[in-house]
């Protein structure tokens, strides 16, 4: 072979591989910095927790569930705001769905395995069943009466909306055929939901139920201030991601008050503000944003690692969880 074949051939070789290598950084950009290994603000109020679920927080105590699965250690907990001793009020032969609420004595919580809706008191003892055999109870709610849950269901006929008095007794389903309802919260007045089939309300003393959500539009989670709701929404055309939105309970139009949101994950509210989670910029990287009730920027409160997605707002303070530890941080 001649010497000009030979440089000609390296020559190809050599852009050959630049081209190569120019596309590989084209089509493989660098990979983004991993998440922060710890939320950089928040403090840690109880570690070592197998998977810490549901928070609820009354002003004195940080309330929440753990486990979630056959194997795992579930049980309701509570922990100071301020910090201190991890309190197990209630473990047994029980696989919690996630879900509680307080009332001034008592915690209620649902378990997916066996089908339970049970309370203990706020500072431990007996664990009292108020219903058994409900298939897969998952949001819970309270009034001054009733304890109402949701049944979780994909298919038809759907899942429902049931109650039971606080003392216990038998179960009265209040509404029915809702597929996958993804949120629950009551008023003097009325309860409401969220299932695929959108954004209802209905009498808690009788009554039709009555659709609030637009047609063409799929919402998901659900908290309210008392005036307003509050929700993850997008068309259900698919075009768009989800956003927070807000509609007043007299119903008008939905309102959009952020840009994209981690709709999988939950909201909490202050007196001013709605608290949510996102995908931050790095890897497994996650922020807990607020943004105003009544719109504007979101604004960053704290970035970290990948959370659970509960979360509640009390006080001056945001308590949330990851897969073992529940945190707090200024709001």
């Amino acid at each position: 072979m001649s010497i000009r074949k030979i440089l000609l051939s390296v020559a190809a070789g050599a852009v050959g591989l630049g081209t190569m290598l120019w596309a590989r950084d084209k089509k493989d950009p660098p990979s983004p910095a991993p998440a922060p290994a710890a939320w950089l603000r928040a403090s840690r109020l109880a570690e070592k927790q197998d998977h810490a679920l549901g928070i609820v927080a009354d002003g004195e105590f940080v309330y929440f569930v753990t486990g979630g699965f056959a194997k795992a250690q579930n049980a309701v907990k509570r922990v100071p705001v301020s910090g201190g001793a991890v309190e197990t009020l209630a473990s047994g032969d029980f696989v919690v769905s996630g879900y509680l609420a307080t009332d001034e004595a008592f915690v209620y919580f649902t378990s997916e395995w066996p089908g339970t809706v049970m309370r203990v008191a706020k500072t431990g003892g007996q664990v009292t069943t108020l219903l058994a055999e409900q298939p897969r109870p998952t949001f819970v709610a309270l009034d001054d009466k009733f304890v109402y849950f949701a049944t979780y269901a994909k298919e038809a006929p759907g899942g429902t909306i049931a109650r039971v008095a606080k003392e216990g007794g038998a179960a009265e389903t209040v509404a029915s055929a809702q597929p996958y309802i993804s949120g629950l919260l009551l008023d003097d007045r009325d309860f409401y939901w969220v299932s695929t089939t959108g954004l209802w309300k209905q009498p808690k003393a009788g009554g039709a139920a009555t659709r609030l959500s637009p047609d063409k539009q799929h919402l998901t989670r659900l908290v309210s201030d008392g005036r307003d709701l509050f929700f993850f929404v997008r068309s259900t055309d698919f075009d768009q991601d989800f956003a927070v939105g807000r509609l007043a309970k007299t119903g008008s139009e939905v309102v959009k008050l952020t840009p994209p949101a981690e709709w999988n994950l939950y909201l909490g509210l202050s007196d001013s503000h709605v608290y949510f989670f996102q995908h931050g910029s790095g890897r497994g990287e996650y922020v807990l944003q607020r943004v105003a009730k009544a719109g504007g920027a979101a604004e960053t409160v704290d970035v970290g690692a990948i959370p659970s997605g509960h979360l509640a707002v009390s006080g001056g303070n945001v308590y949330f969880s990851d897969i073992d530890t529940v945190y707090r941080v200024p709001k």
